[in-house]
C-alpha cells in the first residue's frame, strides 16, 4: 500500500506539472512569437523528462512490493499507466 500511494502521489504531481506545461505552450502557439513558442516547447519536453524521471523510482519500488503475477500483469501496464489520457510521462 506504501509503494503503491507513493507511485500515485507522483503520478498525480506529474500530470500537474505537465498539464501547466501544457498550458503555457498552448498559449505561446496562439499568441507567442517564435522565440516563445520554441521556449514554451523546450519547457514542455523537461516537464515531461522531470515527471519520467519522478517516475521511475517508486514505479520500482512498486515493483518489487509486488507478487510474480502481479509482476507480469505490471509490465503489461505500468508505462501505459505513466502516460494515460494522452500525457506521456
Amino acid at each position: 500500500a506504501t509503494a503503491w500511494k507513493a507511485y500515485a502521489d507522483v503520478s498525480r504531481a506529474n500530470v500537474q506539472s505537465i498539464e501547466a506545461a501544457h498550458q503555457a505552450m498552448m498559449t505561446a502557439e496562439q499568441s507567442g512569437s517564435a522565440i516563445d513558442r520554441m521556449h514554451a516547447q523546450t519547457d514542455m519536453m523537461q516537464a515531461r523528462l522531470d515527471a519520467r524521471k519522478a517516475l521511475q523510482p517508486v514505479t520500482e519500488a512498486l515493483y518489487k512490493a509486488l507478487t510474480p503475477e502481479q509482476r507480469s500483469r505490471a509490465d503489461a501496464v505500468l508505462l501505459l499507466l505513466g502516460s494515460s489520457g494522452g500525457v506521456e510521462f
